[in-house]
């Protein structure tokens, strides 16, 4: 059966209208059982606690005020702690230092990449290979990546070697045993 709601405008807006029910009351704290359960339980946890649904439309105003206070000042602190980062980034504290494992035109071309991307938060810290001359920005050979890294703290490293795969292979390994 349905609630049946008669209006009789001789009565005073004060009074409410009487409400005949065949459902019963459903307490305070507990769900209806309906076929609408689900959209009864979605509104009441985006409305909040139960209790405040119960309580008068003051109760609610103060719980919508609140909970937009708290949206204001959780959207605040977050705003303040992404500049923080991005103040730290511009200062080199969160820059990822890297090496790249090989100086031909593959690796040079790389680095300069790497350089020009202001976003990617690395910087080429040097070179390692056996071709080229030691001294400039190449820090040593192959062998010497872990001495290398250590002495620069590094926290990448790039292999840019095409065609030695050989290399490639044991150039990962070692960077893989040394947490690279």
């Amino acid at each position: 059966m349905s609630s049946l709601v008669h209006f009789d405008p001789s009565r005073s807006e004060n009074q409410a209208p009487p409400v005949t029910r065949a459902d019963p009351v459903v307490p305070p704290g507990q769900v209806p059982r309906t076929k609408f359960r689900s959209v009864a339980l979605r509104s009441r946890s985006w409305a909040g606690d139960e209790a405040v649904l119960h309580r008068g439309p003051q109760d609610r105003s103060r719980h919508v005020t609140i909970r937009a206070l708290a949206s204001y000042f959780s959207m605040r602190f977050w705003r303040k702690l992404q500049r923080l980062a991005a103040a730290r980034l511009a200062k080199g504290r969160l820059v990822k230092r890297v090496l790249v494992a090989g100086a031909g035109k593959v690796g040079r071309e790389l680095a300069t990449a790497v350089r020009k991307n202001a976003s990617s938060a690395r910087q080429i810290v040097g070179f390692l290979d056996d071709h080229y001359p030691l001294g400039g920005d190449i820090r040593g050979r192959f062998a010497d990546l872990a001495q290398v890294a250590r002495a620069e703290f590094v926290d990448e490293v790039i292999v840019a070697i095409p065609c030695q795969s050989d290399l490639a292979n044991r150039i990962i390994c070692h960077a893989l045993h040394n947490r690279l």
